[in-house]
């Protein structure tokens, strides 16, 4: 059984994440009554966290499946980096359910595509990262390594939002939170991070003793 998920998972999921960022952004750029231009709509489509945390996710995917002999694709094979990618994921998740659900009610294709980037892929990761990836004991200095990935997309949103005037959650928006309100959300998430980076340590090392 093990062997089948070690084979296929990667191959599912990666079709999954692809699907699911590549289709969302056509949905998107196409969607009748938009006024922005192409360039605009696709730009503010890959300025969000779960696209950008998708977007690894399926690499990483497609790192031990479809682009297995790619040169490119070993880092993405590393266990430290399948492991950070996990966390992001799970924040995705969580963070969209519990701050973000509420407020968007898509049909049709779009809702499809929707519930692949927030639930179904997180899952998907999840499993693969749990089932798949090799265990071994890790450092827990790692969970504050794997917040790069987080504060490099949070400066991206304030620098972009100061230039552009648009931001892509509430929740960085320093037009209507200012900064100390929007610091103060940006530091709760990234303490997330790294409790979710910390308890994927402990859990890893765990299975790795068993």
């Amino acid at each position: 059984m093990k062997s089948i998920f070690k084979t296929w998972l990667p191959v599912v999921g990666f079709i999954a994440g692809a699907y699911s960022v590549i289709s969302q952004w056509i949905i998107i750029v196409l969607k009748p009554g938009n006024e922005n231009s192409f360039l605009t709509e696709t730009v503010r489509y890959y300025s969000y966290m779960t696209v950008w945390t998708n977007i690894l996710v399926t690499v990483c995917f497609g790192a031990v499946s479809v682009f297995a002999a790619a040169r490119w694709a070993d880092f993405f094979r590393r266990k430290i980096v399948q492991t950070g990618t996990a966390v992001y994921i799970i924040i995705v998740g969580f963070a969209y359910h519990f701050l973000l659900s509420a407020t968007f009610n898509p049909t049709g294709l779009e809702w499809f595509g929707n519930l692949l980037l927030h639930y179904i892929n997180p899952v998907l990761y999840l499993l693969f990262w749990w089932i798949v990836v090799e265990k071994h004991e890790n450092a827990y200095s790692l969970a504050w390594r794997w917040l790069v990935f987080p504060v490099a997309y949070f400066i991206y949103s304030l620098i972009r939002g100061l230039i552009t005037d648009w931001y892509p959650y509430f929740f960085v928006d320093v037009t209507t939170l200012g900064y100390t309100q929007v610091m103060l959300v940006s530091a709760g998430l990234l303490t997330g991070y790294a409790l979710i980076g910390l308890l994927l340590v402990f859990l890893n090392s765990k299975k790795a003793e068993a």
